[in-house]
């Protein structure tokens, strides 16, 4: 059991040197419910959101090869269904394990409904519930729109205006490299780079506003560690075993065939 386990944790550690990936399958929870991992979150006022697991049908991310194949498959995606139309109301759905600094995030959407609103994005580095960027897409406004909270105090918006359907996929994509913060929709740049040195790093999520029903799908996200990823799963082996008396994961480093201590129980090695 424990040499399974070895295995199984160096070649996690290969890969991080140059980097590391999540990819999030909603598959995995029971329809209806929370997706195990995210939290919701309200900021401003109104009822709480509602997020829940739900069945769509979904448009493949490669274009098929004939065109005999199927186009839509009925899909597990993760969507706020509430209908509260209150103006400053914002629920979110945040991935709680872990905060992103140098990443690239990407997700499908779809704007489902709403009467006084209707948009969709990302939240991401956020702190909290007062202090986060964001990057939404309005069906009604017909723009995409960046803006940020700061202690609260929400930054002017600034975006192009682009053409969203409502009813439709769409793909949003957020990079961000120390204080540059690039977007794009459906593959192509939105907007200039932006730099702004307000919230070096944080947790991302799905945003919506208002009365919005949206749905997303097909999230990932790929980044630089803030810790090793061998000293993260060192650090989660222990604590869910605190009576092992020692541990080390080993791994090996870029054009290298010798194994390497990674990470350790014990300090000195």
């Amino acid at each position: 059991m424990r040499r399974g386990l070895g295995v199984l944790l160096g070649l996690c550690v290969a890969l991080t040197a140059f980097g590391a990936e999540k990819i999030v399958d909603f598959s995995s929870a029971r329809e209806g419910q929370l997706p195990a991992g995210w939290k919701p979150v309200r900021v401003g006022g109104g009822k709480e959101g509602e997020w829940k697991v739900v069945m769509a049908d979904v448009p493949p991310t490669l274009k098929p090869l004939t065109e005999s194949a199927a186009n839509l498959t009925r899909r597990a995606v993760v969507a706020q269904t509430s209908f509260d139309p209150t103006d400053e109301r914002f629920p979110l759905l945040v991935l709680e394990e872990e905060r992103f600094g140098t990443f690239t995030a990407k997700v499908r959407f779809q704007i489902t409904g709403g009467g006084v609103e209707q948009m969709a994005g990302l939240v991401f580095r956020m702190q909290d519930e007062k202090n986060f960027y964001v990057v939404r897409a309005s069906a009604l406004g017909q723009n995409l729109r960046f803006y940020k909270f700061v202690n609260g105090e929400r930054s002017a918006p600034i975006g192009p205006s682009l053409p969203i359907a409502k009813g439709e996929w769409h793909e949003l994509s957020v990079r961000c490299e120390g204080n540059r913060i690039d977007i794009s929709l459906d593959g192509k740049p939105a907007m200039p780079t932006l730099t702004d040195n307000s919230h070096p790093v944080g947790k991302v999520g799905f945003f919506t506003k208002s009365d919005s029903q949206a749905s997303f799908t097909d999230f990932r996200i790929e980044y630089k560690p803030l810790e090793t990823l061998a000293m993260g799963l060192l650090k989660r082996t222990l604590d869910g075993n605190p009576r092992l008396l020692d541990l080390q994961i080993l791994g090996k480093l870029p054009g290298s065939d010798r194994l390497e201590v990674m990470a350790a129980k014990r300090t000195n090695e």
